[in-house]
């Protein structure tokens, strides 16, 4: 094969733009900091380095979502403390005005407090978090109480049960009832009750083939809106995930209604021998992958009915009725019925005692997860400067052997490309 001088110019050319492109590229990673630059440079890595920043991306939002549900949990903390001690204060006068020694001027003193505490107790069930208001459940827009105490929103509540089993046998007359109960009914002179009612099921063997759920889920509705007032015959039944699911939009957050029965084995239908509705507006925040907490105490657990005043293990009195009933007493001057108040009033704050832990613990559970995700961004972090970063030690001695080769390409290029026409005529 003949090797023209023409060809050796060419390879020399090309060997030297190739020892310029490796220079190049090694001065690129130094410069930068980086030795991927494009896709082609390291497929596997560019894999590995995309992965591991929407890791980080999803790490960064995270720990967002942390400090905002710090924030809040801090805020609902603080609201709950101040009412626990507006509270004791409450208690504390409630045991002045029951001491029987007080003068009448004395006594509407204490009343006139009173009311001012019913105004700030209203103000903190209002209480917001960046314009969002912390106890109204879903609708943080809306205040949880109206300007004289009663509820301007409505919860969402349901009773759900355990699960059901198939089939579910509903026994004969008179084993196939159960009682439902609704508190906070208003009678014709203002005072409240507990309104007990019958509820019969048909009797029925509800095996998913002659009758079916749908069978069973309907003639519990009917059964539940027939037995009720006029007024509350929106009971809604619904079956999720093999459970039954009770609701009524018409039952306030001032309310509550369960079921309970000795009779009927409530178990068939995957209750318990008393169910009692619970409001279901939770706020969750995803923490972590799979993970979440639950931010926000609800409006109900706070203010709704707390004390059980006819002893039949149903919360019927909420705090408003509380603080409203104290102020028509103080007014009476009724010394013995306000003395009776102290026990609803250490209900309530043993509530808000209890909601306080609450609050604590989940605090707790957030400040864990923060340290664990700053410490999660660190490994994240050093995982991605390994995979991503300049060696610079080794890229620099890399670049001084790319620059001797280049440079010897250069001194023996040009004996290459030296020769002419000229020369061998000479």
């Amino acid at each position: 094969m003949r090797i023209t001088n023409s060809m050796m110019v060419n390879r020399m050319m090309m060997n030297m733009n190739r020892n310029m492109s490796r220079m190049d590229k090694l001065y690129n990673d130094y410069a930068s900091g980086k030795r991927i630059h494009r896709p082609s440079d390291d497929p596997v890595l560019v894999a590995r380095s995309l992965k591991i920043h929407t890791d980080i991306a999803e790490n960064d939002q995270f720990k967002r979502n942390v400090d905002d549900a710090y924030s809040i949990l801090d805020k609902t903390e603080t609201s709950l403390r101040e009412l626990n001690n507006i509270l004791h204060r409450v208690r504390d006068l409630t045991t002045q005005a029951s001491n029987g020694v007080l003068t009448p001027e004395d006594t509407m003193k204490i009343q006139s407090e009173v009311k001012q505490i019913k105004e700030q107790i209203i103000k903190i069930s209002n209480d917001t978090y960046v314009g969002r208001h912390i106890f109204s459940g879903y609708r943080t827009d809306e205040p949880y109480l109206n300007e004289n105490g009663t509820n301007a929103v409505n919860l969402d509540k349901e009773i759900r049960s355990d699960g059901l089993n198939l089939p579910v046998n509903i026994p004969a007359s008179p084993n196939n009832k159960f009682k439902l109960n609704i508190t906070g009914l208003v009678k014709s002179d203002g005072t409240k009750y507990t309104g007990e009612y019958t509820v019969q099921l048909p009797n029925k063997s509800y095996d998913g083939t002659t009758n079916t759920l749908e069978d069973l889920k309907n003639d519990l509705q009917n059964a539940l809106n027939s037995a009720v007032p006029a007024d509350y015959k929106n009971f809604e039944v619904k079956l999720e995930n093999n459970q039954i699911v009770i609701k009524n939009p018409k039952i306030k957050d001032s309310q509550k209604f369960a079921i309970k029965s000795d009779t009927l084995d409530l178990k068939n239908l995957g209750f318990e021998k008393l169910n009692i509705s619970q409001s279901t507006e939770k706020i969750d925040y995803n923490i972590g992958i799979s993970a979440s907490i639950s931010i926000n105490i609800r409006g109900d657990e706070v203010f709704g009915p707390v004390v059980d005043s006819d002893n039949d293990n149903i919360p019927d009195k909420t705090l408003m009725d509380t603080m409203n009933e104290l102020i028509g007493l103080l007014e009476k001057g009724d010394n013995e019925e306000i003395s009776k108040k102290l026990d609803e009033i250490d209900t309530h704050m043993n509530n808000i005692s209890r909601l306080r832990a609450t609050v604590g613990a989940r605090t707790n559970t957030v400040e864990t997860i923060r340290n664990r995700i700053e410490d999660t961004k660190i490994n994240f972090t050093k995982l991605l400067s390994e995979t991503e970063d300049t060696d610079m030690a080794e890229v620099s001695m890399q670049f001084m052997m790319a620059d001797s080769i280049y440079k010897a390409s250069l001194n023996i290029g040009a004996r290459i490309i030296q020769p002419s026409l000229v020369d061998f005529i000479r």
